[in-house]
């Protein structure tokens, strides 16, 4: 029986605290055909991102592809999902207009550090020409999201 010595999912639990969700599952599924058996670490993205890199966990779901990455970590040939990105505001945010992208100018943005979205975000800035302050998160999404609800950041 193989063994893989740490492994990190984005942690998403059903309504008894048990793992669950897409990449509980997919890993769950490799497992089946592969008799691999998981450790499971939990810290924030940022950090189990570099707790990859640095050789101390083994697997890391949601890893977006980069050639930058691509030097230090494996990547398989197929890709376990997609994803869309948005940027979230607080619902109680009454200054902010759709499509006024202009509203970003000077505002507090947070992304993941390290994250494709936060290469994303900097990539759209430029071709809008708006200039913000990018807050570069290590904490978890829900912390993050608690910052944008609490106005310590205009949007993640």
């Amino acid at each position: 029986m193989g063994y893989v010595d740490k492994l990190s999912t984005n942690k998403v639990t059903d309504k008894n605290g048990r793992r669950s969700g897409y990449s509980y599952d997919y890993l769950c599924k490799l497992a089946a055909y592969t008799g691999w058996t998981y450790e499971y670490v939990e810290d924030s993205w940022p950090n189990l991102l570099q707790m990859l890199i640095d050789g101390e966990i083994d697997m890391l779901s949601d890893v977006s592809y980069t050639e930058e990455r691509s030097e230090n970590m494996l990547f398989p040939h197929l890709p376990m999902g997609e994803e869309d990105y948005y940027i979230f505001i607080s619902p109680d945010n009454k200054d902010y207009i759709p499509d006024d992208y202009s509203y970003f100018d000077g505002k507090k943005v947070g992304a993941n550090k390290g994250s494709l979205q936060e290469k994303m975000f900097q990539d759209w800035e430029k071709s809008n020409n708006i200039e913000s302050e990018l807050f570069e998160a290590t904490c978890s999404e829900d912390e993050s999201f608690e910052m944008v609800r609490k106005g310590e950041l205009d949007a993640f």
